[in-house]
């Protein structure tokens, strides 16, 4: 039971027994018919009364009973339930959304249970239960409010809370919007590779409590290890971010990549490495020693540069007794990377040096040189030594920078009986590769005619094209020692060749050569595939032997091959076709272009790519163009030519400068010819 209530039940049983004791047996009630007044008047007469005539016991007793009755008159006050006032401290800069608890009030000021309520929150007494339902508080309880803040920033919220009429509010107010995040940025990154995809560290957001649009120029992003991508997004607090982007295409230069989130942008440079590297530069033609009789002759090559633009181009001619040089002029639209120049020969030793300076001042290390001797076209070249030869056959021998003339040798044996000379392509000396002598001499290596390079095994493979039984030699590129590798009717006939008039080594199989067989009256004249290794033989097309299709090639007289088309090219001289080398299959290819002479011919032939071209009797070189499938004059035969455009013993088309060797027995000379500018010079001559 609540003290205050005790309390007055305590003084009203009290005054209860006061009145009982002063009023007697009848209880004190006034007498019937007389006024509350007059038994009041009655009473205080009666009890003043009691007590003169009564013995000093009773007025002792009458006395105390007064006292009591005067003291209970007294003491029925009402309760105080008005509580000292309270208050709650304000909290500001809260997130919004939270829930915040108030500081802690005690109740005070009151002596009986109290009514409390609040509006707007909850609050909690004594540590229990948060509520908003109304109810009591007694003196010395502790009170609390919980309010919920706001969702919108710089926003206040309040709960009020009320004991016995006494009011307390408590106030929180949310933050202010930030978006602005902490510092942050990407560490530059240097010396980097030019066009290069560069990705960053990632990096942790803060400092935002709100999220905030996030866009990027010049690379990407990504969030939290995502996909990276260039499109607006957005950010939170805490959330990572990394940046990719490509390098700029020249040296020491800088690629700025701006990333902004909110309201903060940053840049992260990429800058690639300074070019100290010196540019590239190369003479396509002609090769590094000839000899010209022309007045003038067009260099021709290639300038690059990895990291910068070439600047500068220049050609210096040093003569005997001066110096000429030539600044070139860049292409419109290819700059340096082609670039030709047309240059005067004197008489003599012409040394061409090329120099190459790019954007960034690096040079060549060293100038590249040519050197052209400016001299009759008829005149040895650049001696008359190892004459008396035959040329049959040219192959190039590309791993040491020399062709290799197969033929016989024309001197009588008065020095040695040479099979293969070999002239140097730095300086165009003659000299002798393989002789008939020596540990050779059972071999019988005179006259050879048919040849090709298999540099996988360091070897030629060499035959004579005419006679009976005629062995394949394999011989050493690096000692001239020949062995005999392959006889030709080995085994069953009917795989078996005669008479080689063509070897072509295998670009899909390196133990593999092809093997064009003449024959003598039609029986061996077929196209082979040789296994060198397993000695394997299969006919390919034999139109005797009813093994593929179409016309009879007939007695052959070379071949070509292109094993990425399937097609082998086959000429006698007087005909061209091409064999599919799956089926055998043969088909005519027409010489159908005009020509004043009775019949049209085929000296040599050489494909450039795809395009076939020929040596033609009459008409000069010639190609088959793939475009519109006709016959095209590249360089037409002209009796005071200087080159006979109809001669070939042997070709070889360099195919990353686009000229050719040309082997001319007629002559006694080797000739580099320019398809791109159908100038030729002289790489080796010697007379009779």
């Amino acid at each position: 039971m609540p003290l205050a209530l005790l309390r007055q039940l305590t003084l009203a049983s009290l005054m209860t027994l006061g009145l009982t004791a002063c009023g007697g047996s009848s209880g004190g009630g006034p007498e019937p018919g007389s006024s509350s007044s007059q038994s009041s008047s009655s009473f205080s007469s009666s009890s003043v009364s009691q007590t003169s005539s009564r013995s000093s016991e009773s007025s002792v007793s009458s006395s105390s009973t007064s006292s009591s009755v005067s003291s209970s008159s007294s003491s029925s006050q009402p309760a105080d339930l008005e509580p000292a006032p309270f208050s709650f401290e304000p909290q500001f800069d809260v997130e919004p959304g939270a829930t915040l608890t108030s500081n802690t009030v005690t109740v005070s000021g009151i002596d009986a249970a109290t009514a409390i309520s609040v509006t707007g929150g909850q609050y909690s007494i004594d540590g229990g239960a948060y509520t908003d339902a109304d109810g009591e508080v007694d003196l010395d309880d502790e009170v609390r409010v919980q309010v919920t803040a706001s969702g919108n920033f710089s926003t206040e919220a309040s709960a009020t809370l009320t004991i016995g009429g006494i009011s307390g509010t408590f106030t929180v107010t949310t933050e202010a919007e930030d978006t602005t995040p902490n510092a942050f940025g990407f560490a530059p990154q240097e010396d980097l590779d030019p066009e290069t995809e560069v990705t960053s560290e990632e990096v942790e957001i803060s400092g935002i409590n709100t999220p905030v649009a996030v866009n990027i120029t010049g690379g990407e992003y990504r969030v939290n290890g995502g996909e990276f991508t260039t499109e607006v997004g957005e950010l939170k607090s805490r959330d990572t971010i990394s940046l990719r982007a490509v390098t700029l295409s020249g040296p020491d230069q800088t690629r700025e990549v701006a990333i902004t989130i909110g309201t903060e942008t940053v840049e992260w440079a990429l800058t690639t490495a300074p070019d100290e590297e010196p540019p590239v530069g190369e003479i396509a033609f002609p090769p590094p020693m000839s000899a010209s009789g022309a007045e003038t002759l067009t260099i021709r090559g290639r300038a690059s540069d990895e990291l910068s633009d070439v600047a500068e181009v220049t050609l210096t001619v040093h003569h005997q007794d001066s110096t000429v040089p030539y600044t070139l002029e860049p292409d419109e639209e290819t700059g340096f990377a082609e670039w030709q120049q047309s240059i005067t020969l004197a008489p003599g030793e012409n040394r061409v040096s090329l120099q190459v300076s790019d954007e960034a001042g690096n040079e060549l290390e060293e100038p590249v040189e040519v050197t052209v001797v400016g001299q009759d076209y008829t005149a040895p070249f650049p001696d008359d030594e190892q004459g008396q030869f035959d040329i049959g056959e040219m192959v190039y021998d590309k791993a040491r920078n020399r062709l290799l003339l197969l033929g016989s040798d024309q001197d009588n044996g008065e020095t040695e009986y040479r099979s293969v000379l070999a002239v140097d392509l730095d300086t165009g000396i003659r000299s002798v590769f393989v002789t008939n002598d020596g540990e050779n001499d059972a071999l019988n290596l005179r006259s050879l005619d048919v040849g090709v390079i298999d540099s996988e095994n360091n070897r030629l493979l060499a035959a004579r094209s005419g006679g009976f039984d005629t062995p394949i030699y394999e011989i050493d590129l690096g000692t001239g020692i020949a062995i005999e590798l392959l006889q030709s009717k080995s085994g069953d006939l009917a795989s078996a060749f005669d008479w080689p008039r063509g070897i072509v080594k295998s670009s899909l199989d390196p133990e593999s050569v092809y093997i064009l067989s003449g024959g003598n009256g039609g029986d061996f004249r077929r196209l082979l595939r040789v296994n060198l290794e397993s000695g394997e033989r299969e006919v390919i097309s034999d139109p005797e032997a009813g093994v593929g299709s179409g016309p009879d090639f007939s007695s052959a007289d070379g071949i070509l091959v292109s094993e990425e088309d399937g097609w082998a090219y086959i000429h006698n001289g007087l005909a061209l076709y091409k064999v599919k080398l799956i089926s055998g299959d043969r088909v005519e290819i027409p010489l159908d272009y005009p020509t004043d002479f009775i019949i049209r011919a085929i000296n040599d032939f050489f494909l450039v790519g795809e395009e076939l071209n020929i040596f033609e009797t009459s008409r000069g070189v010639m190609k088959k163009d793939k475009s519109t499938d006709e016959w095209v004059v590249i360089h037409p035969y002209d009796e005071n030519d200087e080159f006979d455009s109809r001669l070939s013993e042997g070709v070889h088309y360099v195919e990353e400068n686009n000229y050719i060797f040309v082997a001319q027995d007629h002559y006694k000379a080797v000739l580099a010819y320019d398809l791109t500018t159908n100038e030729f010079v002289v790489i080796s001559r010697y007379s009779e």
